[in-house]
């Protein structure tokens, strides 16, 4: 056994970092961050991370999850960085705010902590950013946002925007505007000079990494939490390895935090029982898990379909048919990938992401075993909510409407579905084999309020029926955001770093 940490974090990912750096400003407190992959120095992050466009997931980055084939009859990848920086430093680098609506609906879930009045002052004072207007933007935080306009974009993506307002969609010019209606235009990036950031840059810079109370343990992969009676004490590691932490918190993501807490007898006692793990907490724990379903259209583009930087994207961002009041739960997002073709010759590809972002179908996470080795049984149930499917054909529908209009019917010649009187089973068919998700997973350890019988944790993170240990980071969601999820995810750290903070003065005042 180690001496004790004031603080354990386990997963140096979006919320990790953040948490070992706002958590370790405090002198006296003893923090432990432990990530499971490698860590690089803040300035000496692999080219291939700090890529403007989506990173190359090399398998040694990526923890190896991947969900049953369920409905769709095909596994469908789930990335999850295994790399110090986690999510942050593997995504597509978008920086989108959740909207009021998002926060309306975790608010019904008793957390009344977490309206929009009461997160906006975080999202403005972690970022920095020269857009927007002053009263909804940060100037100075840690956080660097770029927001591209369509005029710094690449010349597909121009000319798919301009087709865009040609069927009759509005610009925006700032998505993290919280009362721009749905429209078109350029993603907000975290990217300076093209490169992306993560959080392990951004806030584990070298003077935090230099503070002698914290500690950053790297290759290091946790096994479960180890209790006394019913507070947690322990990281166990798999190598045998167990660290004593006053309060431990889980922050690795939503895969790895709910298989965590079932290895430590934290779950549905049902299944808790059948793996052979003694029930610490009968909780429902990997029950209500959300990702936002995808479907990609692929266009070849002419040899020469004009200038521009390919590091950006846009995006088309509105309300279905089937929207609630005040929620933009559709989405199309548009990049420019390198591919080969059938000889092997480079060219340029189109790619329309095409994303219900309002989810209402939710999986499942379980364990396969209880071996911290064998990856957890991740099961999506896209589409299983008849809405979901709706809208996805829907929007594939608004995609190829604006495909087939200029300016960017004249720069494509070929695509994977011909020609716009393809039929509507053919598209539905086509949907279900490419069907995929956003990786933008959430909500398998819910938060909420005493009588929501969904909550794991509390509206601080706190897991509810133990003590001394928290999980933050996107799976305490209690409901998927309509957005990427990276920037929430960092702003539920703040929020509950702060608290916690604010906690520690109280008491030592």
């Amino acid at each position: 056994m180690t001496e004790p940490h004031d603080i354990v974090i386990v997963g140096g990912g979006s919320a990790g970092c953040v948490l070992a750096a706002r958590l370790s400003a405090d002198p006296n407190r003893r923090v432990l961050l432990i990530e499971g992959g490698p860590g690089y120095p803040p300035d000496a992050y692999p080219a291939d991370l700090t890529a403007g466009s989506f990173a190359s997931i090399e398998p040694y980055r990526s923890w190896g999850f991947a969900s049953v084939p369920g409905r769709t009859g095909h596994g469908i990848t789930a990335h999850a960085g295994r790399v110090l920086g986690g999510g942050s430093a593997i995504n597509g680098g978008i920086s989108r705010r959740a909207r009021p609506n998002d926060f309306e609906r975790w608010v019904e879930h008793g957390l009344p902590d977490w309206s929009f009045e009461q997160v906006v002052g975080t999202f403005k004072s972690l970022e920095n950013t020269e857009d927007g207007v002053d009263r909804w933007h940060g100037r100075s935080g840690p956080w660097p946002v770029r927001h591209s306009q369509p005029e710094e974009l690449a010349a597909p993506i121009r000319a798919f925007l301009d087709a865009t307002a040609q069927a009759g969609y509005a610009l925006v010019r700032d998505f993290n505007d919280p009362e721009q209606a749905g429209g078109y235009g350029g993603e907000p990036k975290n990217l300076v000079d093209g490169y992306r950031q993560n959080t392990a840059m951004v806030y584990l810079t070298e003077a935090v990494r230099a503070r002698p109370n914290l500690t950053i343990q790297c290759d290091a992969t946790v096994d479960r939490i180890g209790f006394e009676g019913n507070r947690a004490t322990t990281v166990r590691l798999i190598d045998g390895q167990s660290i004593w932490g006053k309060e431990i918190i889980l922050s690795a993501g939503v895969y790895g935090s709910p298989a965590v807490l079932l290895r430590s007898g934290i779950g549905p006692a049902h299944h808790l029982d059948a793996c052979g793990i003694e029930v610490v907490a009968d909780l429902p724990v990997g029950e209500a898990l959300r990702d936002q379903p995808m479907y990609v259209l692929h266009y070849v583009l002419k040899p020469d379909p004009g200038a521009g930087s390919d590091d950006g994207s846009g995006v088309l961002w509105i309300a279905s048919s089937k929207a609630a009041d005040g929620e933009l739960d559709l989405q199309l997002s548009i990049s420019v990938q390198p591919d080969l073709d059938a000889d092997g010759a480079p060219i340029r590809a189109l790619s329309v992401w095409a994303t219900v972002v309002a989810p209402r179908s939710a999986g499942t996470v379980r364990l396969k075993s209880a071996d911290p080795r064998v990856t957890p049984r991740i099961d999506y149930a896209l589409l299983s909510d008849e809405s979901d499917r709706r809208r996805l054909h829907e929007l594939a529908l608004i995609a190829r409407d604006i495909m087939a209009r200029e300016p960017i019917a004249s720069l494509v010649v070929d695509d994977d579905l011909r020609g716009p009187g393809a039929s509507p089973d053919e598209l539905d068919i086509a949907i279900r084999i490419g069907l995929t998700t956003f990786l933008h997973g959430t909500s398998t350890v819910p938060m909420g309020g005493d009588d929501d019988p969904a909550a794991v944790v509390d509206g601080w993170g706190r897991v509810k029926g133990v003590r001394g240990l928290r999980v933050v980071d996107a799976s305490i969601f209690p409901e998927a955001v309509s957005v990427p999820v990276n920037l929430t995810t960092i702003m539920v750290a703040e929020r509950v770093a702060e608290a916690m903070l604010t906690q520690a003065r109280a008491e030592n005042a």
